[in-house]
């Protein structure tokens, strides 16, 4: 019986990947073959489980080869998602074995352009390291006294605080981290883990490149910020604003860097075409269109619904986030988490008598739901705006102001006559449009006064809002337009079930063959 399971495994092995349409996409995405060469230039790429990182990293990987020698290798960095929460069912699927057998599907998908693994983030290679790390983790989470403590971690040079906290969240799951949670001291440690992995490699092979999809989490950041620190060129996929983004040593996550969005403007050509494009993709929004930048939405939060809209005049919306999603993907934010956030907002505007309503935020996973029940529990008589009512309606109740940690809704309502409150160094923080609080204090007293603020001139204020809607969405080099839109478009493609293997293909040599495309490969590689 042992020897036929262990032969029935060994099958299961051998014929991966067991799904049709990806079996169907290896043959068909382009590749670039054993092309290994003693001077080519190394470029690690992130081996992720995802037809449309396959497709890309491949599409940008063949360009490349056509410009340059290059020699891809692997990062598998499947570790802590393999499984949601924590117990012995989660430490199997996170077991070294489990991930070793689940990861050859990918690795093999990955094979038209590498079969070479740089290194992987779980493994049995170092035995004795590996046992110091756990005994370290389990001192620094015994030291840690509060949240602010684990979001400032430095492990060997290497900021993980941030990271750690956030897979946290989303990994548990939960709203908010419980420092006494065995949890954080598992998370810690393949924070030790993979700090060394990345390390020893990086410092070894010193890669010219390295190709990854996000920046946030323990499994992508830890990574991206040890290449960083060696000085590596480290290129993100994570967000459908542009082709791609090359980190910088202080500026290492991978949503857009909008710092100078008001002085880069001044610099732009055609910018009276761009700012006409910007009022009709941002009105096509607000009337229930999904442009590019909200492309990653399941549904539009402007669509009409016919759910008449609550008496809000006067009134504060606190927009709610996704609690489960990564609140450090922009810095400087002044709380560590939104459950921590809406907290303390609703204890302030409860305080100073301001009246308000909570609006859901439109795509929010289930589990937030629960957590919504949970805030109701804790803050009684709570209103809450109905699902289906758009802010749109919202503003023309006469809602006096929008609150948020940095959402798009700041230029959504400020383009609808809404002033709006902020607490993080987000995209609109270079704009007058929103009031931003950089400190505690800030916010406290933004809130305290949050149904007295005003919107002077609104003429200037749409103005400004189409000035970032421009740099933050249309603001590309010259011929990377069309680029972009075949990547959005692969992105859709790739995550349809509907789609077949041959569509894939089809958008992924679409984007390849692009020129955009093909100029912004040979800048990666200068």
């Amino acid at each position: 019986m042992i020897m036929k399971r262990f032969s029935q495994l060994r099958n299961y092995v051998a014929r991966l990947p067991v799904d049709d349409r990806l079996r169907q996409l290896k043959t068909l995405l382009p590749t670039i073959g054993e092309k290994a060469k003693s001077h080519a230039k190394l470029v690690l790429v992130q081996a992720v489980a995802d037809p449309y990182y396959l497709s890309l990293f491949s599409a940008i990987l063949c360009e490349m080869e056509k410009e340059s020698e290059i020699t891809p290798e692997l990062l598998v960095f499947r570790s802590i998602e393999s499984e949601m929460g924590y117990g012995i069912r989660a430490a199997l699927k996170r077991s070294f074995p489990y991930i070793w057998l689940t990861s050859r599907q990918w690795i093999r998908m990955y094979e038209g352009v590498s079969s070479v693994v740089g290194y992987r983030s779980v493994s049995w290679a170092y035995p004795v390291e590996d046992t110091l790390a756990y005994f370290k983790a389990h001192s620094i989470w015994r030291s840690l006294a509060t949240l602010k403590c684990l979001e400032q971690l430095v492990i060997s040079n290497i900021k993980c605080g941030d990271l750690i906290l956030d897979t946290y969240l989303r990994f548990k799951p939960a709203a908010t981290v419980n420092l006494k949670d065995p949890f954080l001291r598992y998370l810690i440690w393949q924070a030790l883990r993979d700090v060394f992995r990345a390390k020893r490699y990086f410092e070894r092979k010193r890669p010219q490149i390295f190709l990854s999809s996000f920046s946030g989490y323990i499994q992508h950041g830890v990574a991206a910020r040890v290449a960083l620190a060696y000085g590596v060129k480290v290129v993100t996929f994570g967000n459908h604003l542009q082709l791609g983004k090359t980190l910088g040593p202080t500026d290492f996550f991978h949503t857009k860097n909008a710092e100078n969005y008001k002085r880069d403007f001044l610099q732009c050509e055609e910018r009276e075409q761009l700012l006409r494009e910007a009022q009709v993709q941002l009105e096509s929004r607000l009337s229930g269109g999904v442009d590019d930048a909200t492309s990653y939405m399941a549904a539009s939060a402007y669509a009409d619904s016919g759910v008449p809209c609550p008496n809000v005049r006067g009134a504060v919306i606190v927009y709610l986030h996704d609690f489960f999603d990564s609140p450090h993907i922009y810095p400087d934010l002044v709380f560590p988490d939104f459950w921590t956030w809406i907290c303390f907002t609703i204890e302030t505007l409860k305080s100073a008598e301001i009246p308000f309503f909570i609006k859901r935020h439109p795509n929010q996973i289930t589990l937030s739901e629960d957590v919504v029940v949970d805030l109701s529990n804790k803050y009684k008589n709570l209103l809450f705006v109905p699902n289906g009512v758009t802010t749109r309606q919202l503003a023309l109740a006469g809602m006096a102001c929008a609150v948020t940690m940095y959402g798009t809704i700041v230029h959504e309502a400020a383009y609808l006559g809404v002033p709006s409150i902020a607490c993080a160094r987000h995209p609109h923080a270079d704009y007058d449009f929103c009031h931003t609080a950089k400190t505690l204090a800030e916010y406290e007293s933004l809130l305290r006064k949050a149904n007295a603020l005003v919107l002077a001139d609104l003429q200037l204020v749409k103005q400004e809002v189409l000035e970032f809607y421009v740099m933050h969405n249309l603001n590309l080099p010259s011929g990377q337009f069309k680029a972009k839109a075949h990547l959005i478009n692969l992105w859709g493609v790739a995550n349809s079930a509907q789609s077949s293997a041959q569509e894939i293909a089809d958008v992924t040599f679409a984007l390849a063959g692009d020129s955009g495309f093909k100029y912004f490969v040979r800048g990666l590689l200068e």
